[in-house]
């Protein structure tokens, strides 16, 4: 991704709201691969002045690890890899907050099921 100011026509990915919230995004990277998750993509804060991070994804976020109930207010995606749909259920309803999430799946079903 082409990371950058955000008024520049090629630029992909800006800053995050201040360099506080860039800190706050890298700790809490870190602390989730600490805690054994997986970086597959990105992790670092960018080598440029101004707060930003690159694009990352996580996946291995198991319930033990201390950031798994924590928001990600910045360019992170966390992954997770599901049996069947009781188990994508019992995991989206594991979360003290309301929010929105995504299901990606390879199963294609029509209108009857």
């Amino acid at each position: 991704m082409v990371i950058g100011d955000p008024m520049e026509p090629d630029t992909q990915l800006g800053p995050l709201s201040s360099e506080e919230a860039a800190v706050k995004i890298a700790d809490q990277v870190r602390r989730a691969v600490d805690g054994g998750a997986k970086i597959l993509l990105g992790g670092k804060r960018v080598n440029q002045a101004g707060a930003y991070m690159e694009a990352t994804v996580i996946t291995n976020m198991l319930p033990g690890n201390p950031v798994y109930y924590e928001e990600f207010f910045g360019p992170v995606a966390v992954f997770f890899k599901v049996k069947n749909e009781q188990e994508a259920i019992d995991l989206a309803n594991d979360s003290p907050f309301g929010l929105g999430s995504s299901v990606f799946t390879m199963i294609l079903k029509g209108a009857n099921g």
